[in-house]
């Protein structure tokens, strides 16, 4: 068995297949999903303060021994969106705490 790791481009970046941000493979590339704590303001990433703090709280929360969908179900009761306005899960928390290139949050 081969496995392969690619590696997708953006701005000068490179972030691995299995991280948030993606492009088409053309010449002119288009944001298919941007991280969670991080707006697309003027074609670069900047930090979204708001969501900063939720992942915050997250690993406070996460320091603390909570469980990703613990963390998930707080996230819904108190009414946080996700990115995209849906609901929250364990595994949606779990890869914004370990998400690679940036803090590793979860300190367990």
């Amino acid at each position: 068995i081969v496995k392969t790791y690619q590696h997708r481009y953006y701005f000068g970046q490179r972030e691995s297949c299995f991280g948030s941000i993606f492009y088409s493979r053309s010449m002119y590339p288009q944001v298919l999903s941007i991280p969670y704590g991080f707006d697309l303001i003027d074609g670069k990433l900047k930090e979204n303060l708001h969501e900063q703090r939720i992942i915050a709280n997250m690993q406070l929360w996460r320091s603390q021994g909570e469980s990703y969908d613990s963390i998930s179900d707080k996230l819904n009761l108190l009414n946080i969106p996700t990115k995209r306005d849906k609901i929250w899960w364990g595994a949606m928390v779990n890869k914004i705490l370990k998400r690679k290139g940036e803090n590793n949050y979860d300190k367990k």
